[in-house]
């Protein structure tokens, strides 16, 4: 056993026995206090969370303020004081406000909820022109103002404050609940009274307002501490709460008709507005303590994350210290034997050095030995090297040569610009002639590139020379930025490359970047290769590169849905989702499109849109088909009714054939219930994908043709394909209500459709408005929000039960 252990131990060096021994001991001292500082910053990171939400909250807070103000002096002035004055001041407010509504716009989860407070905010200006007109009704104000934003604005609270059950954060949204359904009580009483429309409908709902707002202050007065359920007792005993208790009996005499004292519209605005701003104190007050217990809470937590680390850090420097000695004291001890082996010249060991050279002893042949010996094989390195850094068809430098080159201009902190270069349409070169041209085509750009830059000075540290990077990619470093210009006009001309008596044209796109302080070999090509590839983009010959970095962020963002996307498949994420289709004959459900969603425990449902373009770009496409196959097929005896697959031509081969026909059989699904919805291309009419769709009709699948209407549009499709239904694109039904050019179109594909006897689907079918028209003109099924969104087949199940 001892023997074996030291055979062991002799296959290291002293020093990776050393490093191993001070390794395990740093390992120890982590993990020891990994665990305290992991629990520590999780709970300061939460904290830190809970504060920033809170501010949000109260910017939010701050701009329902202002519009329920702004609410209240547009009833004062239609009803009460008929002061324009005050409104507009009130709106001026509102305005300065609502400068950052994008930003907190951003923490609304919810995209259609965005959409809705956007639409209303545009439509504002508007509005308060309609006021002062007095062209609006308070009824009409209260909509706009309420419905339109302050009741989105709450659900943007109720959004950030759901995660966080504290009894603070409770108690203030309480109090902003509160706020609201009082102010809502008031101004709806005013406009009421104001208009002298007072009804027993209109009285409920004023009523249903006075309790949300009662059992909001209730829940606060459950959860508050003792100081804020003090400040709202205080506000029963003020005289402008007994004024609003007998506005609000004369308010009820009235309505049943019960002598008494009349209502007192402008003693009902001073009362009530005077209440609310002891409520908006009140949530002030709350807002200012749980801020200051949560900023006092972050910074305890930091303080212990501080401290832990310190506990960390202190023995892992002790033990460095000890590791940095112990390992000096190795390296002298070794120092003259490590210089004779590794063949380096070290001036400290110089002596020793010549005394072996000279040395007739063994130890001296030897040493002589290897010297000679060492100096033909740095030769021979010198050889492999120059050849390692040669391309091997052009005979240009390489990239090898290219990285190397740079590292040496960037540690001399050299200024250089560096040219990116692409042959233009090299593809077809290639395609055309086949690759032993192309081979040719490559020398002789080679040829055009050196000639390029035969004539122009050099730079002591770099040259101007030509690189090839690989393919049909060069580069070119200059030095000196004078000669750019004339760089970049000899490449913006077109050369000839002639091939047993044929003329092909040369051309170049190329980018260009210039060296900063910060560049590294790595950015300073990645930001000329960006550069060309804009130039392509644009279809330009050249562009620079202007600096913009955000290209960092596109590239990690696309790797993290690389492992998500990987991930998603590996643990059965994703997961099918059903949008009805429905008859416009009965508006009954006849079948379902199929869409794909990704369900993570973080994020939950997410959209295709955020993942579909990396995982194209994975060439993962067709394994999602199948998987939707596989999903969808499974749970259609669960209901009778038929399914909508979507596919690409990327789907349309013999395997995807055979799989979708042995899942039939599998599942037992009758073919005639699958329809497979193809998006139409151009690439679709090629020979090789016709013979798959009408392979899959032979099946007994229906066809479909997808977004029809917009984009290519080939009526191609209709005679070779023949598909069983057209399904007319969104962008035309989407407003066909409004759009009058939209619906003629429409109608010019449901008689095309007609004459071929094609079933049509409409699809963005949001609204019954859009739905009569579709019903109008005769087009068989409808698709859209308006009959429901896609949803997944647990929750459809659940409510065909219900």
């Amino acid at each position: 056993m001892r023997t074996s252990i030291l055979y062991f131990l002799s296959r290291f060096s002293v020093k990776a026995k050393v490093g191993f021994l001070i390794l395990f001991l740093i390992a120890g001292i982590i993990f020891w206090n990994l665990s305290y500082i992991s629990t520590n910053y999780n709970a300061y990171t939460t904290k830190e969370a809970n504060l920033n939400s809170l501010k949000k909250v109260h910017e939010i807070e701050s701009l329902i303020r202002s519009l329920q103000e702004e609410r209240r002096e547009a009833l004062n002035f239609l009803y009460v004081t008929h002061d324009s004055a005050a409104y507009e001041a009130a709106a001026k407010k509102t305005q300065e406000r609502l400068s950052n509504i994008e930003g907190l716009m951003r923490q609304c989860q919810y995209k259609k909820k965005k959409t809705i407070i956007r639409e209303n905010l545009d439509n504002f200006p508007m509005i308060r022109d309609e006021l002062l007109s007095h062209k609006l009704s308070g009824m009409d104000i209260i909509r706009y103002y309420t419905d339109g934003v302050i009741k989105h604005l709450i659900d943007i609270v109720a959004s950030l404050t759901q995660h966080n059950s504290t009894n603070g954060f409770s108690a203030y949204f309480d109090l902003i609940s509160a706020v609201e359904y009082s102010a809502l009580e008031a101004d709806l009483m005013i406009a009421v009274m104001g208009e002298d429309s007072l009804s027993e409908e209109l009285y409920e709902v004023i009523i249903i307002q006075s309790g949300k707002a009662q059992s909001e202050l209730d829940s606060f007065k459950r959860i508050s501490g003792r100081e804020g359920i003090k400040r709202l007792y205080a506000t029963y005993r003020t005289a402008n709460f007994v004024e609003i208790n007998i506005q609000k009996e004369n308010f009820r005499n009235h309505l049943f008709h019960v002598k008494g004292e009349p209502f007192d519209i402008v003693a009902w605005s001073s009362a009530t507005k005077s209440h609310i701003e002891r409520l908006r104190e009140i949530s002030l007050y709350e807002y200012e303590q749980l801020s200051d217990q949560l900023m006092k809470e972050t910074q305890e937590y930091l303080s212990r994350v501080y401290e832990d680390l310190a506990m960390l850090i202190v023995p892992i420097v002790i033990v460095g210290m000890i590791a940095y000695f112990i390992f000096l004291d190795i390296n002298i001890s070794l120092r003259t034997m490590l210089d004779f082996l590794s063949g380096r010249r070290s001036d400290k060991t110089k002596k020793e050095r010549l005394l072996l050279l000279k040395s007739p002893s063994e130890l001296g042949q030897v040493y002589r030995q290897l010297f000679s010996f060492n100096a033909k094989i740095n030769e021979q390195f010198k050889i492999i090297r120059q050849n390692y850094e040669l391309d091997s068809l052009t005979g240009l430098p390489n990239r090898v040569k290219l990285l190397n080159v740079l590292d040496e201009a960037l540690k001399a902190k050299k200024k250089f610009s560096l040219l990116y270069i692409d042959i233009y349409n090299f593809s077809l070169i290639n395609d055309s002639f086949g690759q032993s041209v192309g081979d040719v085509y490559l020398k002789e750009t080679a040829g055009v590139l050196e000639g390029v830059v035969k004539e122009i000075a050099v730079d002591p540290m770099i040259k101007l020379q030509v690189y090839r990077m690989g393919s049909d990619e060069f580069v070119i470093v200059c030095a000196n930025t004078d000669y750019i210009s004339h760089v970049i006009e000899a490449l913006t001309n077109t050369y000839i490359v002639r091939y047993n008596d044929i003329d092909m044209p040369l051309t170049f796109n190329f980018g260009l970047a210039h060296s900063s302080e910060t560049s590294t070999c790595s950015s300073i090509l990645t930001q000329a290769e960006l550069a060309v590839k804009d130039a392509i983009a644009n279809q330009q010959r050249y562009s620079v590169y202007t600096g913009d970095d955000s290209y960092k962020v596109k590239y990690q963002t696309n790797l993290e849905w690389v492992k998500r996307i990987k991930h998603a498949f590996e643990t059965d994420r994703f997961e099918a989702h059903f949008q009805p289709i429905v008859s416009t004959v009965d508006e009954h459900c006849t079948k379902f499109e199929v869409l794909i969603r990704l369900r993570e425990d973080d994020e939950g449902v997410i959209s295709p849109f955020e993942f579909l373009p990396v995982l194209q770009k994975m060439g993962l496409e067709k394994r999602l088909t199948k998987v939707i196959i596989d999903q969808s097929f499974e749970v259609m005896h669960h209901c009778d009714k038929e399914i909508s697959i979507n596919m690409t031509r990327d789907d349309l081969d013999e395997e995807m054939l055979t799989y979708l026909k042995e899942s039939l059989k599998k599942h037992k699904v009758q073919a005639a219930s699958v329809s497979i919805e193809l998006v139409e291309t151009e690439e679709l009419l090629q020979e090789r994908y016709i013979k798959i769709i009408q392979a899959i009709q032979a099946l007994g699948c229906k066809i479909s043709i997808d977004d029809f209407g917009t984009g290519y549009s080939n009526f191609a499709y209709l005679t070779q394909i023949r598909p069983d239904f057209i399904k007319i694109d969104g962008s035309l039904v989407q407003d066909i209500d409004v759009n009058a050019e939209n619906r003629s179109v429409v109608k010019g594909i449901v008689d095309l459709a007609r004459s071929l006897d094609i079933k049509l689907i409409a699809e963005y079918v949001s609204t019954p408005e859009i739905y009569v028209i579709i019903k109008e003109l005769g087009i068989e099924y409808a698709q859209g929000y308006h009959f429901g969104k896609a949803e997944s087949c647990d929750v459809i199940i659940k409510k065909g039960e219900s």
